[in-house]
């Protein structure tokens, strides 16, 4: 993942090469990006996973802690980089994972299945970026109160 760590620096703006000034510095953001990144890998896959979930993870027992996870995931300041997803899915299996395994598990993990038209060449920059972007562009009826109130 070191070889790794100035891409990711670059995808948070308040990270410049010169503000991790110490190997201290530049060693806890690779620790908190691994760990987060591992975070989320492993609930993703979890939530794949058709066993039971409440025999599996504390996770999935209680009621409340899945939406709080969620709600926490899905804040600006929590956003892993995509790519750092994607290396750390790569290092859980043995021949490479495509890009649309992860979009697939991220697709399932917010039971997005009605997305379809997402294009697995298409950049994302983390997770609620593709949220954004596919929940914006897809085809998802909404409801227009206009007329009525004509």
């Amino acid at each position: 993942m070191r070889a790794h760590k100035e891409r990711a620096q670059n995808c948070y703006a308040d990270l410049t090469a010169t503000s991790l000034t110490t190997d201290e510095d530049n060693n806890d953001f690779l620790e908190t990006m691994i760990m987060d990144g591992v975070f989320l890998v492993k609930l993703f896959l979890k939530k794949e996973d058709k066993t039971p979930k409440e025999d599996v993870d504390e996770i999935f027992k209680s009621r409340w802690i899945l939406p709080v996870i969620v709600h926490d995931v899905l804040l600006v300041e929590n956003q892993i980089p995509f790519f750092v997803l994607h290396k750390l899915l790569e290092m859980t299996e043995d021949p490479p994972v495509p890009h649309s395994k992860l979009i697939g598990l991220v697709k399932d993990f917010f039971n997005l299945s009605q997305i379809t038209d997402i294009d697995s060449k298409t950049e994302i920059n983390h997770v609620l970026h593709f949220l954004r972007n596919h929940l914006k562009s897809s085809k998802i009826q909404t409801i227009s109160f206009t007329k009525e109130f004509k």
